[in-house]
């Protein structure tokens, strides 16, 4: 049997690398990753965002723990092969105590103590080392969903993904979740349990743990400091020499360098292996006769982690009665029916709870009967071809107003029909049509005269707007200038003189199309011809591409990236040397010195790309006198 632990990074957004994106469903993933215990971290999802591919597929049981705030930046899940083993019992967080009857009672109903949870002691504050008093509040530690507990039988199974060291303030709740982990599986030692503890613990134990270990510890001040960091310290009791877990990946890897499970997307720092080890999973001692094998697997893309597993035989010889064999499968729970939290008895997937998309689903089919004639909800008689008209801009009866053209438009007849632009009635209905339609029209001319009046000058400023609106030969003709008057030239002196004339651009009186297209044609005619090659050259030099600057340190071709944090250098592109970082490699001197860099590695080349010069090229393939005295030194 396989146990596997991945911090996912985002459960919807690993479905956007390969092979993943090959995959359909989310169990189609899981049986990717060929494991019969599947334990996920930071899935940054609400249970609201969860959907039925998610909570429940068809071979496994889930079970999943949600961040209480309106962010999802943290939560776990675990999955669980059905035909391998089923958890008799599951519960959320670490204190025995979450959810409590006062936080969220729907979503997460209060579990009995002494039959639903894992271990009916309830801890307390005083059972474990608080930093700081504000976190005496026990619920506030599980409120992040950070950890899941189920009972698998053979042992109980802790997933966690612990606070990560992001600031000083933020360490008082770090610490005090590590003490509350360490005395929760102290607890469940004391009962006579064997625990399994899976997940992203973000500590990197020893110096080979980290990529810069070996920098941090030359001095004996820094071996020091390096050791007596409080969360190493934690990591030391828990996994040392009489603590209640072991290390097992450690334990078969003692001297294993470049054993990462985690690594610096920022400045991509994966390719050459400059991680941390902080993913562990740590077993009873009474538990590692069943241990077969352990590893890391940084072959699996889709994070900034990489899955972490164990293999556990099948069967064992019996540890006290020789000759008797102990099988896995018979160590293991095998519950009829899931723990309440199991994602398969929520309420929206287990049929209990109506979903939305049983409101907006056809109704009952209707009878044959005849169809009832629809009722109007208006006051007025029964819609007619006029009244359509009438509410039509360009049908409507103009009022009597004051126009903004010089010319004054004619009152139109009340008694003339309005017709639509559709067919007209045909029989008795067309005199009704025309009826109503002068009946509607002399309504009209007793209403207030405030919608005609603005339909009216809306019309009227649209035409003249359409008739000032200026051409784009206007913008290249030159100013008119005034002339003098000058007598009337006869008809055949005007015809003459005419001739003679250079075509002009195009006034604005000729149509707007039609005069572009003419004023153009004269630009174009006007124009000199040009050399093909010098046009050639110019659009190639606008169309270029950017030549890739090389690093002055290895004077190899550089990589182009873009920013992405926010700020007011977000999209911009900027280029590094391509060669990876690694252990030395040149971070500034600000960050490393000068004699611990390793040219290995990447060095600190940097430039915008807006600082790149396009590659030009020549414009013809005979450099120009210029050139050519610039070459022999004239």
């Amino acid at each position: 049997m396989r146990i596997l632990t991945w911090n996912i990074n985002g459960i919807r957004t690993v479905f956007g690398y390969h092979p993943w994106f090959t995959l359909k469903t989310t169990e189609a993933m899981l049986d990717e990753l060929k494991a019969d215990i599947v334990c996920f971290q930071e899935t940054k999802i609400q249970r609201s965002k969860v959907t039925r591919d998610m909570a429940v597929p068809p071979s496994y049981d889930s079970f999943w723990s949600f961040c209480s705030g309106s962010k999802a930046y943290s939560g776990v899940s675990v999955h669980t092969k059905r035909s391998v083993l089923s958890p008799t019992r599951a519960e959320e967080g670490l204190t025995g105590l979450f959810p409590s009857r006062s936080s969220q009672p729907k979503l997460r109903p209060a579990l009995d103590s002494s039959s639903e949870r894992v271990q009916p002691l309830l801890l307390s504050s005083d059972m474990y080392e608080v930093v700081d008093p504000a976190f005496t509040d026990l619920e506030l530690l599980d409120s992040e969903g950070r950890a899941l507990v189920l009972d698998c039988g053979l042992f109980v199974l802790i997933n966690v993904y612990c606070p990560a060291e992001t600031d000083e303030a933020r360490t008082p709740f770090k610490m005090s979740f590590h003490y509350l982990l360490a005395a929760r599986v102290r607890a469940l030692r004391d009962a006579g349990r064997e625990v399994i503890l899976v997940g992203d613990i973000n500590i990197a134990h020893r110096p080979i743990d980290h990529c810069d270990g070996w920098e941090m510890t030359k001095t004996e001040e820094g071996r020091r400091a390096f050791r007596e960091k409080p969360t190493r310290r934690w990591f030391d009791a828990l996994t040392g020499e009489g603590g209640p877990l072991v290390d097992v990946h450690r334990r078969q890897f003692p001297d294993r360098k470049g054993m990462y499970t985690c690594w610096n997307t920022l400045i991509d720092a994966r390719p050459g292996n400059y991680g941390t080890r902080i993913d562990y999973i740590l077993i009873s001692p009474a538990l590692l006769p069943w241990l077969a094998s352990a590893d890391i697997q940084p072959d699996v893309l889709g994070s900034d982690h990489c899955p972490v597993y164990i293999d556990l035989h099948d069967s064992i010889p019996h540890p006290t009665r020789p000759g008797e064999t102990l099988h896995l499968r018979n160590a293991l729970s095998h519950a009829p029916d899931p723990p309440r939290i199991c994602a398969g008895q929520w309420d929206e997937f287990s049929g209990k709870q109506r979903l939305l998309s049983s409101f907006f689903g056809k109704g009952p089919a209707a009878s044959a009967g005849p169809t009832p004639p629809k009722v109007s909800r208006s006051l007025s008689p029964a819609p007619s071809i006029a009244a359509s008209t009438s509410e039509s801009p360009s049908a409507s009866a103009p009022s009597p107003s004051v126009s903004s053209s010089s010319a004054p438009l004619p009152a139109p007849s009340s008694s003339a029909p309005l017709l639509s632009a559709s067919s007209p009635p045909a029989g008795k209905e067309k005199g009704k049509a025309i009826a109503s339609t002068s009946t509607s029209s002399s309504q009209q001319t007793t209403k207030p005269l405030r919608k005609s009046t603005s339909s009216s000058t809306a019309a009227t400023t649209s035409a003249k707007s359409k008739q000032q609106q200026a051409t784009l030969a206007s913008f290249f003709a030159p100013p008119a200038k005034p002339k003098p008057a000058a007598p009337a030239p006869s008809p055949s002196s005007s015809s003459s003189s005419s001739s003679k004339k250079r075509p002009r651009p195009p006034e604005q009186e000729q149509d707007g199309e039609d005069a572009d297209a003419l004023f153009a044609l004269s630009l174009a005619e006007a124009a000199p011809v040009k050399n093909k090659e010098e046009t050639k050259s110019a659009w190639a030099a606008i169309l270029a591409p950017k030549v890739a600057p090389k690093c002055e340190v290895h004077g190899e071709t550089c990589k182009e990236f873009t920013v992405n944090k926010p700020g007011p250098n977000r999209g911009k592109r900027f280029w590094l040397c391509s060669r990876p970082v690694g252990p030395g490699y040149d971070a500034g001197a600000g960050k490393r010195k000068r004699e611990d860099v390793d040219p290995t590695y990447r060095c600190n080349f940097f430039k915008w790309s807006s600082e790149i010069k396009r590659d030009l090229p020549s414009t013809s393939k005979t450099p120009s006198p210029a050139k050519k005295s610039r070459a022999g030194g004239g």
